[in-house]
């Protein structure tokens, strides 16, 4: 309940997006609605992702909506700091359930899906960002939001 707090105490007292982040307790946020979309099998930086900080320690958080052209394809997640992937928050989604479609069977219309990363990240230098990748097709996310919560 106190980190609750905490956090909400902070969004309270967030700072203009996009600045960098220096004292604890500090809060930063970078958000998009427009579309974004990849069609690559490696890890590559989601668009408008990134922040770069002061080194600390951060509690970092990543939400977006997301759909697949592809039934049964998969999209891949994953917390990046300095171009090196933080290997334990890489999250797989799968918008189409098998088969395609909320049923089973050939996907008559898009599903979105929310997904979903936090993370403690040790900042040295450089930025952290969002990568992303998709096992087939092309895969399309809106209404995105990175942020990160000074921890020390």
């Amino acid at each position: 309940m106190i980190l609750i707090l905490f956090l909400l105490s902070q969004v309270a007292n967030a700072s203009t997006p996009g600045i960098s982040v220096s004292a604890p307790g500090a809060f930063t946020e970078v958000s998009a609605t427009g579309s974004t979309t990849t069609t690559s099998a490696t890890d590559a930086v989601m668009n408008t992702m990134t922040i770069t900080p002061t080194p600390g320690d951060y509690l970092v958080r990543f939400s977006t909506w997301c759909s697949h052209s592809t039934a049964s394809a998969t999209i891949n997640f994953s917390i990046y700091n300095n171009g090196v992937q933080k290997t334990d928050s890489v999250r797989t989604i799968r918008p189409f359930p098998p088969g395609g479609g909320a049923t089973g069977g050939t996907a008559a219309a898009t599903i979105n899906v929310e997904a979903k990363i936090n993370g403690i990240v040790t900042v040295t230098t450089g930025a952290v960002a969002i990568e992303w990748n998709t096992s087939a097709a092309t895969a399309t996310c809106t209404q995105r939001t990175l942020d990160l919560v000074r921890l020390k």
